[in-house]
């Protein structure tokens, strides 16, 4: 009886789980829309890679199952973390950068900035920021109709494609700083081309490993238990995409950045709709082949 019980409060936490997602990515949208405007970002900018990341969590329990989810979640932090430190201490694989201790500093107006928590050199709010990404991006790809290789090739571009909206605008606000940016993307100085290719390398680790994690027993290929778990991440995804566009054109003066990344992340973007309506022909009927055997 007492199992039975407790199965039934989890079925019934892990259906509400896919709408405290929905409400957390809600939450990151009015943020960041929000961010545009507000005189001083830090507050901000840690409440949408909180909000983004705990929506990347839950969307992942309730796609892996909640102790997969949980485990996944912690490992990518702690992965991508490590990524960082050993960026910031080898300069490998993005190039020489430093994060900066204080942002916000005014010498003009006399604010005197904020401090950010640190760990081994790198601010303790960025494992959640690489969370917050790279799990849209791995289940936007999941939604795409392909074979698993290319499948994760998609996740890969579009957590690529997110820095070219990422960097721009953090190193403009002074989080972090390149100490040799001489070759740099025309239209992106400040940030080594070498920042990019060592993107695709952290990329690929960060898919690997939730693709082997979402893979580890036949359950862990179901789909999502319902179509807002699905729904949710690619919200965000597109959100990321279509906002940073807006963003780096309308109120940052960045075409390069919103060339870039729009059609980086774009490519994700046209593949999943296409995929998306081949499958709904195919299911109604159409003689159109199946664009699972994409690969």
């Amino acid at each position: 009886m007492y199992t039975g019980r407790h199965e039934r409060r989890v079925s019934t936490f892990m259906r509400a789980v896919p709408y405290a997602a929905l409400a957390c990515a809600i939450t990151t949208i009015a943020c960041q829309v929000a961010w545009i405007w507000a005189p001083d970002r830090y507050v901000l900018t840690n409440a949408v890679v909180m909000s983004c990341a705990l929506a990347a969590a839950l969307s992942l329990c309730a796609c892996f199952g909640w102790r997969r989810g949980v485990v996944t979640s912690l490992l990518v932090m702690i992965v991508g973390w490590l990524i960082e430190v050993v960026g910031v201490t080898t300069g490998f694989p993005f190039g020489r950068y430093t994060y900066i201790s204080v942002v916000g500093a005014d010498h003009i107006t006399g604010h005197v900035g904020h401090t950010i928590p640190m760990l081994a050199s790198v601010p303790m709010i960025v494992p959640l920021a690489w969370l917050m990404m790279t799990v849209p991006a791995y289940l936007t790809a999941q939604a795409i109709q392909m074979g698993t290789f290319a499948r994760l090739g998609w996740a890969i571009l579009g957590l690529v494609g997110w820095d070219f909206f990422l960097d721009p605008q953090f190193v403009a606000e002074g989080w972090w700083h390149w100490t040799d940016s001489r070759h740099y993307i025309r239209g992106l100085p400040g940030i080594p081309i070498s920042n990019y290719v060592g993107w695709i390398g952290a990329a690929t680790v960060l898919m690997a490993l939730m693709w082997l994690l979402g893979n580890l027993d036949p359950d862990s290929r179901r789909a999502a238990h319902s179509p807002m778990a699905q729904a949710v991440p690619i919200l965000v995804f597109v959100w990321t995409w279509a906002g940073g566009i807006f963003s780096s054109l309308v109120f940052f003066n960045r075409p390069a950045s919103a060339m870039w990344g729009g059609v980086v992340m774009g490519w994700v973007v046209v593949a999943l709709i296409t995929s998306t309506l081949m499958n709904r022909r195919r299911r109604a009927g159409s003689p159109l082949r199946d664009s699972r055997s994409w690969s």
